[in-house]
């Protein structure tokens, strides 16, 4: 989805072959496969989405915990950084993680920078690549706008499947159509990144 608000379901596992080429076949919204790697920031406990990717900082955050799993996301466009990154910013970022003595003064130039300011100043604080092959697809007419079915490499071989929309019902109707969750566990990447923080597999549905 584009910035702002909106719902979100997603699970992880290993999908069927049948859901497999179901998905595939709905129309794509890019013409190939987007190669991506998220690099999420994590400490127990953090309940923001804070990541990297493609040379930016991102903020994304849970508004509405909502029902069985479809939840809404916000995506502020204001909270989509280049480098440099200020100080208060850092500040606000350290904040989150639970450091309020973080420094206000602080410029952070480059990735490299800001996760070596911050491992200073959050020592329990992990990063978790996350090397995904993603496809992006429109469901059907009355569904949900984006369907997503991306491959992850590491840190846990599986498959995400995300549905979003701006009207949670579509989404609802999504999931009856392709009859999720299914063999999909419901997690969104807050709570895969907090299992594979723990040591744990999303594929283990026993933790």
């Amino acid at each position: 989805m584009g910035f702002g608000k909106h719902w979100e379901w997603r699970g992880f596992g290993v999908p069927s072959e049948s859901l497999t080429e179901r998905i595939r076949g709905f129309p794509t919204i890019y013409a190939t496969p987007q190669k991506v790697t998220d690099r999420y920031l994590w400490t127990p406990g953090c309940e923001v989405n804070l990541k990297l990717r493609f040379d930016q900082f991102k903020i994304k955050r849970l508004v509405d915990e909502g029902v069985g799993g479809v939840e809404e996301w916000l995506e502020d466009p204001h909270e989509n950084y280049d480098f440099p990154l200020d100080g208060l910013l850092y500040h606000e970022v350290a904040t989150i993680f639970g450091s309020e003595g973080a420094p206000r003064a602080v410029s952070l130039e480059d990735e490299h920078e800001f996760l070596d300011q911050l491992s200073k100043d959050i020592p329990d604080l992990q990063v978790f690549a996350v090397d995904k092959l993603r496809w992006q697809h429109r469901g059907p007419e009355g569904t949900a706008e984006i369907v997503e079915f991306a491959e992850i490499r590491a840190p846990e071989a599986c498959v995400s499947i995300g549905i979003e929309d701006d009207d949670p019902e579509k989404i609802r109707r999504t999931l009856e159509e392709l009859g999720l969750p299914g063999e999909l566990r419901t997690l969104n990447y807050l709570q895969a990144i907090d299992l594979w923080g723990r040591g744990k597999q999303v594929l283990d549905t026993a933790n």
